[in-house]
């Protein structure tokens, strides 16, 4: 395990083509730091740019006590500013030196190459032992011998796909500068069904379904094989290898700790898998691809109305001095990757004050049938030119900006047709995104009254016809209830906005649940309230209620 350096930017931010379920908690980020020294693993992966990354290691340091070697990154800055974040990264972490310490953007170092300076006067102090670069791009390693820069590491990215950089080890040996590889995986894009992939990663499928061929023949699991390709190469010093769960490191612990047989007989096939389109292989050239998807206009409609059976007017109901509707707009809001927001209500009398709180507030609105709430979604998504539409409902006034935009790139990451929160986050926190395209299809086919008046349902059972996934959270946590049906309801959401409002306004699911783990009684308020009564109630009571529309 000597060879293995374990990356930790999951331990800070979403990352990964496959990671679904977001940052690792702060616990298993624990448990898996402890695993990993007691499996020899003694050097960690981290930067600055990884956000909590770095202080969530210093955390497990602080507590634990032990001892680990540590390499960073220097994000963009100029090198009067290096000092600085080099201190910040160490206070961050609790250390008092680090192992390695490389300059995260080679842009930023081209522009003022007195950065490098100021890491070998840090290296000279005993601060760093080893100061270098991580590179994404060969003319990076060229610009770097032509500067004559003394440099102990280099880390780049090497996987069955990406050889880049090859050709350039033997060199690189000479000079007795370490080696350190990542991306072996891609970020975990060889994991990904061939079925699965994006259209902008169809150039890779004939390689990917190649690679999951090879494995099936050689009986070697994907993992094993991608990491004895990299540990296979004699000039690679150590391997960086990042992890999203404790089961996966232990996966990983597993293959590196053994060297398969038949590995070389299928090492030419291996071989034969090299690409050179940098845009399918550089994961930095994959935010361009992302954010040339996200330019297609995502609008949120929050479906409300006055007339609920169990709890009447629920939505206008008040929490620390507004109305429920006006939090759950206001915290929709707050997402970074919604164009817009629409009220989608019905034409019935009572509706008149969502109507006039939304030219209140300044907010779109649609008046649609009462219970055809899909025609409503519809109509709206059709008015507002929608190429993805948010579906947000009024009674959720916990509702989380951040898992919001969580499922929103994780639907045009994917380029899924539909895609939501899993069942294990509490009822209260839910998330659907859906395309324009599926939502006209279900418009369209969808007959049944439940169908109509639930939205989605027409959606997931029909998985053969939509590509859909769902954000998954680690802890099973849908027996909680934070969603207003009836008065018990209320009054716990009353508490929760008591306890929590004044200090932050658009306090999320992590914040909801400190509060619950010191408080569990505050749950026996309304924990014995069936989840997703009103959609049993419908499929009770199902019938046919229209023909397929024709457009």
């Amino acid at each position: 395990m000597n060879k293995v350096i374990l990356g930790t930017a999951q331990f800070g931010l979403d990352y990964g083509i496959s990671n679904k379920r977001g940052k690792i908690p702060h616990e298993e980020v624990f448990e898996i730091l402890n695993k990993a020294i007691k499996s020899g693993i003694d050097t960690f992966d981290t930067a600055y740019n990884y956000a909590e990354s770095e202080k969530v290691i210093g955390d497990f340091v602080k507590i634990y006590g032990k001892k680990i070697k540590i390499i960073s990154k220097l994000p963009a800055c100029s090198h009067t500013e290096v000092k600085d974040l080099f201190y910040s990264s160490l206070s961050n972490l609790n250390a008092s030196s680090l192992e390695g310490y490389l300059i995260h953007n080679f842009e930023s170092y081209k522009k003022d190459k007195k950065v490098y300076e100021e890491l070998a006067k840090l290296k000279e102090k005993g601060k760093i032992a080893k100061i270098g670069f991580s590179l994404n791009f060969p003319s990076e390693f060229e610009a770097i011998l032509e500067s004559g820069c003394a440099v102990d590491l280099i880390q780049l990215p090497f996987n069955v796909f990406d050889r880049r950089f090859e050709h350039y080890f033997a060199g690189i040996h000479k000079r007795k500068i370490e080696i350190h590889a990542r991306s072996i995986f891609l970020q975990g894009l060889v994991f990904k069904k061939p079925s699965e992939l994006g259209k902008n990663f169809q150039p890779l499928r004939k390689n990917i379904e190649k690679l999951h061929l090879i494995s099936e023949k050689s009986k070697i699991p994907l993992s094993d094989l991608c990491f004895n390709f990299v540990s296979f190469n004699k000039y690679i010093n150590r391997i960086v290898i990042g992890i999203d769960s404790l089961t996966q490191l232990n996966d990983y612990i597993s293959q590196a700790s053994h060297f398969h047989a038949q590995f070389r007989k299928f090492y030419p096939a291996l071989n034969s898998l090299n690409l050179r389109n940098e845009k399918l292989i550089v994961p930095a050239c994959w935010e361009k691809l992302r954010a040339d998807r996200r330019k297609s206009r995502v609008v949120a409609v929050i479906q409300a109305r006055t007339g609920s059976t169990r709890l009447p007017g629920k939505v206008l109901l008040n929490l620390e001095g507004k109305t429920v509707l006006e939090h759950v707009i206001e915290r929709v809001k707050r997402s970074e990757l919604v164009d817009e927001v629409m009220v989608a209500t019905t034409i019935l009398k009572g509706d008149s004050k969502i109507t006039a709180l939304c030219k209140k507030t300044g907010i779109k609105f649609y008046r649609g049938s009462k219970n055809d709430v899909l025609d409503r979604y519809y109509q709206s998504a059709r008015l507002l030119k929608a190429k993805h539409i948010v579906r947000i409902t009024a009674d959720c006034p916990v509702s989380d900006s951040l898992i919001i935009d969580k499922v929103i790139k994780l639907h045009l990451d994917e380029e899924n047709d539909y895609t939501r929160t899993a069942d294990n986050f509490p009822d209260g926190i839910v998330v659907e995104v859906f395309t324009f395209k599926s939502l006209q299809k279900a418009w369209r086919e969808a007959i049944l009254a439940s169908e109509r008046e639930h939205v989605t349902p027409y959606l997931k059972k029909h998985q053969e016809l939509f590509k859909q996934s769902m954000l998954q959270y680690p802890h099973d946590f849908s027996k909680k209830r934070w969603t207003l049906d009836e008065k018990a309801d209320y009054k716990f959401l009353r508490l929760i906005y008591k306890k929590l409002y004044k200090k932050n306004n658009y306090f999320g699911m992590k914040e909801i649940l400190k509060l619950l783990a010191g408080h569990p009684e505050y749950e026996a308020i309304n924990n014995s309230i069936l989840r997703n009564e009103g959609y049993l109630k419908s499929l009770r009571e199902d019938k046919i209620v229209l023909c397929k529309r024709k457009l």
